[in-house]
């Protein structure tokens, strides 16, 4: 499908932004509240728009591992036999198929590298011997941003980073935190009713975990491929990284109206940067820019492109 001017001026207008009234929508995207109920019905409808739970699991004391890979030569039933593995996996947060020198992306969420390195004993085990191209990265910092290309110089973001001390939850708190972490969010009454728990009950526990840092909020997100937009994953490599160039690195995310995340880790690459784009010249532009950004002092950039996404979660299931 295409966006006419308008659904781009209020995809722009809602992505990335605290849930909020009609009339608080209204007057950011400069429509009428009409226009607004509209616009919304339509697009979640058809599955461009959602709401969705940003839990912050570095709170809880996860490390978040990025693992990509691909397998040789396996049969369709093997293919197919490996994902469904992959997908049941609790320690699995995001898997997606990928386009380039790698097949596969994984997130994975567990409580050590103890832990992490158990997962990656059994995804061998799962694999055989077909696995190949395997390379991996702990994760420090996360900033996701709006998508200010649909039109907006207004720049939004999230942050986590990792916590040195984790704090703790209860089993009914896992048990929300799984529900809202893995897909999109209808309301705390429907959380309730999936829960079969008292509303008043689950609205004070979603409300503290709040409080606590550990849920950053609700907010609306945008789905582009619904438009025709691709998704690209940058891995750049840097032989040295200077207090000076990880500022420039994150000026120019943040400034870059086509970067919708930026990672930095430790590993087989320093930064993580997510793009979207429509044309394959936007990626191009980009990459030659970061080159010449950090000049001598990169190693490698790799781009990934984004096929689908198999599973995807913000919280361990």
């Amino acid at each position: 499908m295409k966006l006419t001017e308008r659904e781009r001026k209020f995809c722009a207008a809602v992505d990335l932004a605290p849930i909020e009234s009609v009339k608080a929508i209204a007057r950011r995207a400069e429509l009428r509240p009409s226009a607004v109920r509209y616009l919304m019905h339509k697009l979640v409808s058809e599955g461009v728009l959602y709401q969705r739970v940003r839990v912050d699991f570095f709170r809880l004391g996860i490390l978040d591992t990025g693992l990509f890979f691909s397998l040789g030569d396996v049969t369709r039933r093997e293919r197919e036999k490996f994902e469904r593995t992959v997908i049941s996996d609790q320690r699995v947060a995001w898997f997606g198929s990928l386009a380039g020198q790698y097949q596969y992306g994984l997130t994975v969420f567990t409580k050590s590298l103890a832990e992490f390195g158990v997962f990656l004993n059994e995804l061998g085990a799962a694999a055989g011997s077909s696995m190949a191209k395997r390379i991996l990265s702990p994760r420090l910092i996360f900033s996701q941003y709006n998508r200010a290309y649909l039109g907006t110089k207004e720049r939004r973001s999230v942050e986590l980073a990792s916590a040195s001390e984790a704090l703790e939850i209860d089993e009914l708190d896992r048990k929300i935190l799984s529900l809202t972490g893995r897909g999109h969010f209808e309301s705390i009454r429907a959380l309730a009713r999936s829960l079969g728990a008292p509303y008043a009950t689950i609205e004070r526990r979603f409300a503290a975990l709040q409080d606590k840092g550990i849920i950053r909020g609700i907010f609306y997100e945008v789905e582009p491929r619904k438009f025709g937009v691709a998704g690209y994953r940058l891995h750049l490599g840097l032989r040295a990284l200077t207090p000076e160039l990880a500022k420039a690195i994150a000026r120019y995310c943040h400034a870059e109206a086509i970067v919708t995340f930026l990672t930095q880790a430790i590993g087989s690459w320093d930064y993580e940067i997510g793009i979207e784009v429509s044309e394959m010249s936007e990626v191009v532009r980009v990459t030659a820019e970061l080159s010449e950004l950090c000049s001598g002092a990169l190693s490698s950039l790799d781009v990934l492109g984004e096929v689908r996404d198999i599973k995807w979660s913000f919280y361990p299931l």
